[in-house]
Formats: C-alpha cells, sequence, structure tokens
C-alpha cells in the first residue's frame, strides 16, 4: 500500500493535526514570517489547542468557535472532516466583523465547498466578474495554493508523512475603508 493512502486511511480515523511550524521549499519560513509576508497578523487561532495554537489567543474544540464570534484578525486549520461547516462559518464571520482570516486547508478543487466557499469568491474577470471586491477594487478573498505537501502535527511531533492532499492558503480581506460589509453572503 501506497504511504499515501496509508495516511488518507489514518485521517479518517483522527483529522485533526497542527499548523506545521516552518513553511517553504526549505522550510525555512515560520509561521510569523509567512504571516508578515502575506499582509495578515492573527491575533485569533480559532481552531487551537493547548499544545497547538500558533497565536496566544486561541479557541479549543471544547470551546466551540462555531458558536462564537471572531472580533479580531483570525487563523484558521480545521479538521478535514468538518472543513466545509468552518468555511461557510469563516465567511459568515468574516463578513459580519469585517476581519481577515487565514485559512490553512487541503486543496481540494472539486468539493462543493472548495466551490461555495473559495472558488465562487474569487475575483475573475472572465470566469467570475461578480465575486467580491473590496472598496478598493482588490480582491475580497486570494488562494496561494502550496507547491508541497505539508508534515502537520500530531502529538507535538512533525508527522512522519505528509499530508494525503496538498494544501492551500485562502485569505479573507477586511474592507479598512469599512465597518461592515454590505450584503447578504
Amino acid at each position: 500500500m501506497k504511504r499515501s493512502v496509508k495516511n488518507h486511511d489514518s485521517v479518517e480515523i483522527d483529522d485533526e493535526y497542527g499548523t506545521p511550524k516552518v513553511f517553504g521549499k526549505k522550510g525555512e519560513i515560520t509561521f510569523h514570517d509567512l504571516c508578515k509576508k502575506i499582509g495578515i497578523q492573527p491575533k485569533l487561532d480559532v481552531c487551537g489547542s493547548k499544545e497547538n495554537h500558533v497565536v496566544d489567543n486561541y479557541i479549543t474544540e471544547k470551546m466551540d468557535t462555531l458558536k462564537r464570534d471572531w472580533l479580531m484578525d483570525w487563523f484558521m486549520n480545521p479538521p478535514y472532516s468538518k472543513v466545509e461547516q468552518f468555511m461557510e462559518y469563516a465567511w459568515k464571520q468574516h463578513r459580519k466583523w469585517n476581519t481577515s482570516g487565514l485559512i490553512l486547508v487541503y486543496a481540494k478543487t472539486d468539493t462543493d465547498w472548495w466551490h461555495n466557499w473559495v472558488e465562487s469568491k474569487v475575483y475573475d474577470a472572465i470566469y467570475n466578474p461578480n465575486a467580491p471586491r473590496l472598496s478598493n477594487g482588490l480582491n475580497e478573498v486570494t488562494r496561494h495554493f502550496i507547491d508541497k505537501r505539508l508534515h502537520f502535527i500530531k502529538d507535538g511531533k512533525q508527522t512522519k508523512n505528509s499530508a494525503p492532499y496538498p494544501s492551500v492558503w485562502i485569505c479573507f480581506w477586511k474592507d479598512n475603508s469599512a465597518t461592515t460589509f454590505q450584503t447578504n453572503s
């Protein structure tokens, strides 16, 4: 059995993995350096735990992040099994509170959640000219595909096998000229 298939089976059993500590082709970029490079400085980890969080403020599973308000810029690395639910809630929180969100998820571009909460929000002059834009004309949602499969954190250690799917950074950008968005989506 291929290593990626074995790893996929383990995801089905337990899909809560911690955010990698470093990124880049050679593992040379820390999470905080990456945030600076992208331009989002999360103040809240909405899928954190005592053992694994990337910023000091975090919401644990027991605290039920899907029933809380995300009032500050946030980071999300959701459980694979609940990604659609988390993406929908993330979009609603971003819109309700005009916060920026940095999301690390697997890049399954053939899924409903991808098209509902990512692709339909990314502006493209030809394919998606009605996607949401900020008041300054920039895209409200951007995506940045990661060029190699990541090794996530489990039990405080980097996993031996890489993730079974490629990953992507998704950014929900706040509108700095508005206090809240004027749409129902």
